[in-house]
């Protein structure tokens, strides 16, 4: 979401997805940690610290919009599936195959449940749909990745069209109440990922300040164990708000995906099996820039490009 004007900036989508998680973090440090890991101004006896708590978070949260997109990849696991500095290349390895493995295992559970037919067909069909990939060789590393990655492939699953290629043109089609609802729903994933990456970070840094000023009594060591459970928490609830975000983009790609190919100059198809057809060859000019088959375009557009004139004879 760009920053087009103030307003942009106090909406739903940052109060909820990045002002909150930054504001909870740096409170709940206020709180926790010893005095002298603590600026002078957001000490106990300061009044107003909690003023100037806000507007640091403000600063913060506007920092996670520009890091939004390497911090959700990390959540998914595609660090992993990079190439790594040979000195860690065995420990990445390790790590990605095992990650991975339990994810495919898991993957392997629920085609199983397909093949059996009745109810387990239907759970494990719809389970497939909304928790992975088409392929089982696309699975990634955590849970929060496939969740994203499936319906990152919903569009090229169901219409041969490409979610990924074709989601910066949907969504300009979107009406404000339909923008309002994806926007909802994103923030609503946002606030559990940053608060997860915040959480776990103010576990670490508790854990300094308590390798070094032993600022709490013995009997509330389980207060620097605190942030770490949080933060597996809020990662699980991630989840469940990854899939009503995909609902937001799978429920936009079935409502707009004709409109797309008008507004493209294409022909509505009209049957299944032609707009398949049409839908990959969409994702392809919208990748690759390849040209569109003739028998897709519409009359108007045919007419244009025809080599002779209406008034050449």
């Amino acid at each position: 979401m760009g920053l087009n004007d103030i307003s942009g900036v106090f909406s739903h989508y940052f109060i909820v997805g990045f002002f909150l998680p930054s504001f909870f973090v740096l409170v709940a440090l206020k709180l926790a940690l010893s005095s002298s890991f603590l600026p002078a101004v957001v000490e106990p006896d300061r009044t107003g610290s909690f003023l100037v708590i806000g507007g640091v978070s403000v600063l913060i949260g506007l920092l996670l919009i520009g890091l939004n997109f390497p911090i959700v990849r990390l959540l998914e696991g595609y660090p992993l599936m990079e190439p790594s500095p040979r000195r860690f290349a065995g420990v990445r390895r390790w790590l990605k195959l095992h990650l991975v493995g339990r994810q495919q295992a898991h993957f392997d559970d629920l085609v199983a449940m397909k093949k059996e037919g009745g109810l387990s067909r239907r759970i494990g069909t719809w389970r497939l749909d909304i928790w992975f990939p088409t392929k089982r060789e696309d699975v990634l590393p955590t849970s929060l990745g496939n969740r994203i990655r499936a319906f990152e492939v919903y569009g090229e699953r169901r219409w041969g069209l490409s979610s990924i290629a074709a989601w910066p043109r949907i969504e300009m089609l979107l009406s404000e109440p339909e923008e309002k609802l994806y926007l909802d729903a994103q923030a609503d994933f946002l606030f559990f990922a940053n608060g997860s990456v915040g959480a776990f970070v103010a576990g670490l840094v508790l854990g300094v300040d308590g390798a070094v000023n032993h600022p709490h009594p013995w009997w509330l060591v389980w207060i620097y164990a605190l942030p770490f459970v949080l933060s597996y928490l809020l990662y699980t609830g991630s989840l469940g708000a990854a899939e009503r975000w995909g609902d937001a983009v799978r429920s936009a790609v079935d409502l707009h995906r004709l409109d797309l190919y008008t507004t493209l100059g294409l022909k509505v198809p009209g049957t299944f099996a032609e707009e398949r057809q049409l839908g990959e060859a969409v994702t392809n000019l919208l990748y690759w820039g390849t040209a569109v088959p003739d028998r897709f375009k519409a009359q108007s557009q045919d007419s244009l490009s025809s080599p002779a004139g209406p008034d050449e004879g």
